[in-house]
């Protein structure tokens, strides 16, 4: 078999339904199956998944995060390429066909992604990932990203002028859409149990180039990314914003050593301690009622930041276990 497509759904059964519809629309010519592992979802996931016909369905005891249900679902497969998709995605053209010539065509190719488009069809910037430092992560925003969006600080080797129809070097890619062939996956052990939720995708992508390989994408290849949709269903913002930031601080420690980990602690406890005082001035100083709620918001956000990097978010550190389990009796 081509292609095994890995779906973890955790409450996104409905998503799963019209992103399996679009897969069958625009993929031919190729042999694949597609494998749906459900993260113990509370809902009635299991149901409506077992009504879509033709894919196979894993249903998971525990919450093992998006990593550990990966890897169980490429022990189910067979295909000697796999391609993890999320379930807020729907093709809008041959991608997955682009992306496996890609891979099928370069010898060195050790992953390969695509460009993720915003339902209104404009590009995401989070398709293409750098490997994380203290200073890409002190400047990650998007207004920064818009006036300099070719900068290696964002992990893109795209040059000038490049035709669109070329893959071209990346550094990682978003675990939204990604296909490596079996053979590397078994290489380097496929996703890191040491992440439940956010920086799998940057640590595989960082085991495979360690090993040799090139990361790609495949420019023309495009899907579109709901982006977080299925997230944003059991997680608030505040969550996400913890937990994406002690996962980078765990992949630094494990790639950089603690002296730099503990350097980027410190780094997110000035950033955050410098927001949260401005938009505390800016809560205070501002007229209209209309903006106080998202300056709330936003402070709300960033003041829980500031209590992770001093090691007040204690259920972050619970992230780690390697079984999943832990994540049920997280309270956030």
């Amino acid at each position: 078999m081509d292609l095994s497509i890995i779906i973890v759904n955790w409450k996104s059964a409905k998503l799963i339904r019209d992103c399996v519809a679009t897969i069958r629309r625009y993929t031919s010519g190729i042999t694949y199956e597609v494998i749906v592992v459900d993260n113990a979802s509370p809902d009635d996931s299991l149901r409506v998944l077992k009504q879509i016909a033709g894919i196979q369905v894993i249903a998971s005891a525990c919450n093992l995060g998006f990593g550990g249900a990966n890897n169980l679902g490429v022990q189910r497969s067979c295909g000697r390429v796999v391609l993890f998709l999320n379930p807020d995605t729907i093709l809008v053209s041959r991608a997955i066909e682009q992306m496996l010539n890609c891979v099928d065509s370069d010898s060195f190719a050790g992953a390969v992604g695509c460009r993720l488009l915003n339902s209104d069809l404009s590009p995401q910037t989070e398709c293409v990932q750098p490997f994380p430092t203290i200073l890409n992560q002190l400047l990650d925003n998007e207004w920064i990203k818009s006036l300099f969006p070719r900068a290696r600080l964002w992990g893109q080797n795209e040059p000038h002028g490049s035709a669109e129809s070329t893959p071209f070097h990346v550094e990682a890619l978003s675990g939204a859409c990604v296909m490596v062939p079996r053979t590397i996956l078994e290489m380097v052990g496929g996703f890191s149990a040491g992440y439940f939720m956010y920086g799998e995708d940057i640590d595989l992508c960082y085991k495979i180039r360690k090993a040799g390989w090139k990361i790609y994408q495949v420019p023309q290849a495009t899907i579109v990314h709901y982006g977080g949709r299925s997230t944003d269903q059991c997680d608030d913002n505040a969550f996400r914003d913890v937990a994406m930031r002690e996962s980078v601080y765990r992949f630094l420690l494990h790639t950089r050593g603690t002296l730099y980990a503990t350097g980027y602690r410190l780094a997110m406890t000035c950033a955050a301690l410098v927001r949260v005082v401005l938009l505390v001035i800016a809560r205070t100083l501002v007229i209209g009622r209309q903006k106080r709620p998202r300056l709330t918001f936003t402070f709300t956000r960033w003041l829980r930041v500031l209590r992770w990097s001093v090691g007040l978010e204690s259920w972050a550190s619970l992230l780690s276990d390697s079984r999943g389990t832990q994540y049920n009796r997280i309270t956030i």
